[in-house]
């Protein structure tokens, strides 16, 4: 059984989602002046890869019509349409399989 098809993990996922999300939002929203001075890869992870994960993630399984792993995974598809995370996505596999054929 996944994770995501666990009755406690998923009411746990819910009321994080729920009153967890306001919270980060703000958080993002105080750390965005300051991102331009961020490192690029920390840049992009932290508001496009992380920010926008959450954000529909939030959104998506507060919908009865969902269960939480699609909307994990809706978000997650959401989140890899963004060219700068695939890009790093695609970067990070393609070293670790270089690392393991080495």
């Amino acid at each position: 059984m996944s994770l995501l098809d666990d009755p406690q993990f998923q009411e746990s996922y819910k009321l994080f989602l729920k009153f967890g999300w306001p919270h980060l939002s703000t958080m993002l929203d105080c750390l965005a002046p300051s991102a331009t001075a961020m490192d690029p890869l920390t840049r992009t992870m932290l508001f496009n890869g992380f920010g926008k994960y959450m954000m529909r993630a939030s959104q998506l399984a507060l919908n009865p019509e969902l269960t939480i792993a699609e909307a994990h995974n809706q978000a997650v598809a959401e989140v890899m349409q963004d060219p700068a995370v695939d890009h790093i996505v695609q970067t990070q596999l393609k070293q670790m399989l270089d690392q393991g054929v080495q």
